[in-house]
């Protein structure tokens, strides 16, 4: 008797922890909803100190002058919310990173200021990116990196980007102080706006220098309503 039920006791048990394994190991993907960028920012800009009109254009804001036509905004350009369970299994965003839910890097929200540079001038313009500086919601300001820069040399010195005459230059920038080695084995970024009040600011100092004179470029990206990565997603609104 004792022979026949053994080794039914053991292959129930088999059977019951294969059955939880895969929850163990891959947790439910959390349910993700979006929202355009402009949906929680507003856009203001000073050129040397003096306020200045800009253009909305879909996501970016366009600065337009006689010497150069300058458009920015968040990169990627869309917020994503991810549902907040009532056990707060998701509540730090470093458990999300480590099991690797499948939030696809396009699903991210922005980590940087993307922003395209048309010299209309008949001289080249140089963007002096060692004076370019971003200041993030802490109120903290950092120096940037651009796109074609090593993460691990990012407190090097840049040299300035130079731009032809009726050429154009497309760049990303990030915070130095934002990007960190993961626990994934690669750079990263934290994003920009984690978590938003209203009023809450990330100003992007932009130095040029147009016909031989430095320009001060003065972006504030304002949150104009509230924020949060993990939050409590109606079902109406469930991306997932």
């Amino acid at each position: 008797m004792h022979r026949n039920f053994l080794p039914f006791v053991f292959v129930t048990c088999t059977l019951s922890l294969s059955a939880c394994i895969p929850n163990l190991i891959s947790p439910p993907v959390p349910r993700v909803a979006s929202a355009p960028a402009s949906d929680y920012l507003s856009v203001e800009a000073t050129v040397n100190g003096e306020p200045v009109e800009l253009a909305p254009a879909g996501q970016n804001h366009i600065l337009d002058t006689p010497s150069y036509n300058l458009a920015i905004g968040p990169s990627p350009d869309m917020f994503h919310m991810i549902d907040k369970s009532e056990d707060d299994a998701y509540g730090d965003f470093s458990v999300l990173e480590s099991l690797q839910l499948n939030i696809e890097t396009s699903d991210r929200n922005p980590s940087g200021l993307a922003f395209s540079l048309l010299n209309k001038s008949e001289n080249a313009i140089q963007i002096i990116w060692d004076e370019t500086a971003i200041v993030g919601l802490d109120g903290s300001a950092s120096r940037v990196v651009h796109e074609g820069v090593r993460y691990a040399d990012r407190e090097n010195s840049q040299p300035p980007a130079n731009v032809p005459p009726n050429a154009r230059i497309d760049d990303f920038v990030v915070p130095s102080n934002a990007i960190y080695y993961s626990s994934n084995g690669g750079w990263d970024e934290e994003p920009l706006f984690k978590e938003l009040s209203i009023g809450d600011r990330v100003s992007l100092f932009l130095v040029v220098m147009v016909d031989g004179e430095k320009q001060n470029l003065n972006f504030n990206f304002i949150a104009t309503k509230p924020f949060s990565l993990f939050t409590e997603l109606p079902e109406a609104e469930a991306g997932n």
